[in-house]
Order: C-alpha cells, then structure tokens, then sequence
C-alpha cells in the first residue's frame, strides 16, 4: 500500500511535466538599438554639450571683456556684450539685428565695408558716433570664427577718445617745443651776429679811444692835443654809428606786429627816386618801374621804403665803371603771392665763391668806401620777419635779379645758398 502511494505520486509528478494543449502568449519586447546609431547619438550630444558649454564661455567672456564684442554677420549685429552698449549708447535688444555700420560715421564706413570683405584682423582706427549722435575715436580689430555653420565675424570696439585727446596733447607740446627750439636757435644765431659786432667793431674804436686819451693825455702841445681830439671824435662816431646799427637790428627783430598799410608800388618808387636823385644823375643811369601787374600790397611803409631804398642803392652804388646803369623795377603775382623784381647791369657776384656768405651782416664784396654789409641784412630780416622771402640770380660783370616774394615763408626749410644770396 505504501508503495503503491508512493508509484502514484511519481505519476502525478509525470504528468505535471508534460505540455500544456494550450498555446502559449509571448510578451512583445522592443529590438536592440544598433551600436553605430547608438554611437552617432552619442557623438550628437556630446558636440550640443560642447556647442553650449563653447557659448556659455564666449558669453563669460564677452561680459569680462573691457571692451564692446559684437558678433556680425556680414555687418548685421548677431549677438554683443554689454560693453558694446556702454559705448554706443544702445541696449542688447536694439543691437541684435542692427547694422553695424551704423555705428560708425558715415565718412568711415566705405573702410570698414573694405575690411569686412577682405577679412581683416589687425587693428585699426576709426571714428563711431554715439546713439545721441556725437563722435568718438574707436580702434577696432575683428576674426572671422565658425558659428553654426557658417563663417561670422567677431569684432572687439574700444573707446580710444581719451588716448587721441592725449596724442593730440603731445603733437601740441612736441609741435610748441620745436617752436621754441627754433626760437631759441633763432635767438642763437642772432646772438652769434651780435658777438661779431661787439668783437670786430666796437673793441677796435673802444680801444682806439683809450689809446688816443693816454695819448692826449701825455701830449704838451696844442697841435697834438688838437689832432688826438679830432681822432678821438672820428673814434667816438665809428662806435656810435656802431652801436645805432645794433639798435636798428635788434628793432627789426623784435617789432614783429607792426602796422600794416595799403601802398601803392608806384609811390614807394617814386619817393625812393626823389631821395638818390642826385646819384642817378651822375651816374646819368636809368631808372625805370611797371607795377602795373600789380599795383598795391598791405604792408608796413617804412619797411617797403627801406627795401625800394637798399635795392635802388646798390644798383647804383655797385655799377660797372664806364657803363651806364640800367635799373628797372616790376611787379606781378604767382598764384597768390607778391613777388619784386628788381635787374640791374652791374658788378654782378660769383655766387659760386661768395654764397656761403649770403646776407650775413658786415659781409661785403665789392670795394666801396660806403659799403657796410648791413643793408640787405636788415631788409633780409624785415622781408622774412613780415612772411617774405628775397632770393637773388647774379653773374659777374653782367648784372643782378634780386626777387622779393612778399607773401611766402618758409618755416621748416633750411636756408640755402641757393635760397638766398648776397650781392654785396
């Protein structure tokens, strides 16, 4: 019995392991991603990751910058920075989509359209004009970068007013420091003509004088003391006339805003005829003038006589012998300026050998018992003191061309032997 329940339980377990008659039902499961898809998606994700991380940083550092940063594509504002409002005077949302260019004046913009196309990346300067309209100097430097596909260009503005009022400042100062240097060197070369005065013309009367006083004063006949005292006055005038020389020079040099008149060409020549009317006639020299070309000038009087003057005497005083002097006068205009010309048949000079010399005073080159060499220094200075410039052509035992330009200065130009010669 016992076994018997025992067979019936391993039958019992038999069957329980026999399938079921029934179909069975299978629960519905999605396929396996590919691993290429999967590695795509991945990849995907990894470069927007990137692309936000690459934005959030431009964003950090579009906010740090010091300057205005503004990205444009083809001078249409995409995205800036604060600083970019600061400068212009515009909020974010009106830049985002505005055109650039407006934000540089209009003289300007033709540049930066230049710079645009051809890529530019160094830096340059040009002028912005604010939201409410004023000017300001911005340098600008741009980078064309990849953005979303496309090639977009970054560019930096930074407010350079205050460097260019400063660089403005500093050509001021160098541009006044030149002109004291010039001043001073000016002063200088006076100075140095001076020193030629006093060393060659007033020790030699000064020792002169002390040495006919000893003189007089050891003398014990009338006759003698009645000599040393006419040389002693012949000695006090040679420094007198000296020292009015000095006098007259130091004048000239320094009457810079002088009074300014409306003369007539004609009339100077006149007057200057009247006062070496007797020269001319022994001379039986003529003398002849056409101002026609141009008739007047604004000019002080007492200068314009003293040039007619010197001039008309040299042509004179510096004839050839046996020939009569033939002196003639003109004026015309070049452009704007007043030019003399004054032509005579004299003496003449070699500019060759004596042009180093030019219009230095006491510097003289023919022989004649009036020569000083200190007219035309005077009239050198009165023409250039007053903006001029005189300017000789000369050819020895032919005759002299002196040019007076009334109207031209030249600050900066050296002078030359070429500039300006000497004719006696």
């Amino acid at each position: 019995m016992g076994q018997k329940k025992k067979i019936a339980t391993k039958k019992a377990a038999g069957v329980s392991k026999k399938p079921s008659a029934k179909k069975s039902h299978k629960i519905a499961t999605k396929p396996d991603t590919p691993p290429a898809k999967q590695g795509i998606s991945a990849a995907r994700k990894r470069i927007e990751q990137a692309l936000r991380e690459s934005e959030q940083r431009f964003r950090t550092l579009q906010q740090a910058s010091f300057g205005g940063i503004g990205m444009h594509d083809q001078g249409i504002i995409i995205d800036c920075n604060q600083g970019l409002c600061d400068i212009t005077g515009y909020t974010r949302n009106e830049l985002i989509g505005f055109d650039g260019l407006n934000l540089i004046a209009p003289e300007w913009r033709a540049l930066v359209r230049e710079k645009i196309l051809s890529g530019y990346e160094r830096s340059y300067d040009v002028v912005g004009i604010h939201r409410n309209g004023i000017k300001y100097f911005l340098e600008v430097q741009a980078k064309n970068v990849p953005y979303r596909g496309k090639v977009v260009r970054v560019t930096e503005f930074r407010d350079i007013s205050e460097r260019k009022l400063t660089e403005e400042k500093i050509k001021e100062q160098n541009a006044r420091l030149t002109s004291i240097t010039q001043e001073l060197k000016r002063k200088n070369d006076q100075l140095e003509e001076f020193t030629q005065i006093v060393s060659h013309n007033l020790r030699s009367p000064v020792g002169n004088i002390l040495t006919l006083l000893t003189l007089l004063e050891e003398s014990a006949e009338e006759t003698e003391k009645a000599e040393y005292i006419s040389l002693l006055k012949v000695s006090a005038f040679a420094a007198q006339q000296t020292l009015l020389e000095l006098h007259e020079v130091l004048r000239i040099k320094e009457n810079i805003e002088v009074e300014r008149q409306h003369l007539h060409f004609a009339d100077i020549f006149s007057r200057t005829e009247d006062m070496l009317s007797g020269i001319i006639t022994e001379l039986s020299a003529t003398v002849t003038g056409d101002f026609s070309l141009a008739p007047s000038l604004l000019y002080p009087g007492i200068y314009l006589e003293s040039i007619f003057l010197n001039l008309m005497s040299n042509s004179l005083k510096y004839s050839r012998s046996r020939v009569k002097p033939v002196i003639t006068f003109r004026t015309y205009k070049n452009n704007e300026e007043t030019i003399l010309e004054v032509a005579d048949n004299g003496q003449g000079i070699d500019l060759d050998r004596y042009g180093h010399q030019v219009f230095k005073l006491h510097k003289t080159f023919h022989k004649h018992p009036e020569s000083r060499g200190i007219g035309l220094f005077m009239i050198k200075n009165q023409i250039e003191t007053l903006g001029g410039e005189i300017s000789i052509e000369s050819e020895v035992n032919k005759g002299t061309k002196v040019f007076v330009n009334f109207n031209k200065r030249h600050v900066d130009e050296p002078e030359t032997a070429d500039s300006s010669h000497s004719r006696r």
